[in-house]
């Protein structure tokens, strides 16, 4: 919707509760207020989608939080994301995102570039360049 009406976002939960940092999987999540909301992205098989983020953070150098938010933060119809950390050194690790550049020719299902409509820097017919959502059991 937000591409169909030109219009631009400020993804609130950039990092899906915590899931996209890469800390709750394989079965055991650390006990946080977050671990509950995150749990739901585990089971809905978000497993592959941190397996991709982990080979490019690996590859890049840096934690999988920032290559999750770079991701978000190169789609056609996103400002910025929104993201939150507990502590300093979590900022730190996840302020990466901002040098990265896209990684979607890193992450498997991934299109080219996008186009980006010249007036609010949105094109309302480009569709995101991956299709990261966990696939439904």
């Amino acid at each position: 919707m937000v591409a169909r009406y030109g219009l631009a976002c400020f993804p609130y939960y950039g990092l899906a509760s915590g899931y996209l940092t890469g800390k709750y999987t394989g079965g055991s999540a650390p006990a946080s207020p977050r671990s509950a909301a995150a749990d739901r992205y585990r089971k809905r098989g978000g497993e592959r989608v941190i397996d991709a983020l982990k080979a490019i953070a690996d590859r890049r150098g840096v934690v999988v939080g920032a290559v999750a938010l770079a991701w978000l933060a190169h789609q056609p119809t996103v400002v910025a994301p929104i993201a939150s950390a507990r502590t300093p050194d979590q900022l730190t690790e996840i302020m990466a995102f901002a040098a990265l550049g896209p990684v979607s020719n890193s992450l498997p299902g991934c299109a080219g570039p996008r186009r980006r409509h010249a007036a609010s820097g949105v094109s309302p017919h480009t569709t995101p360049v991956c299709d990261l959502a966990p696939a439904t059991t």
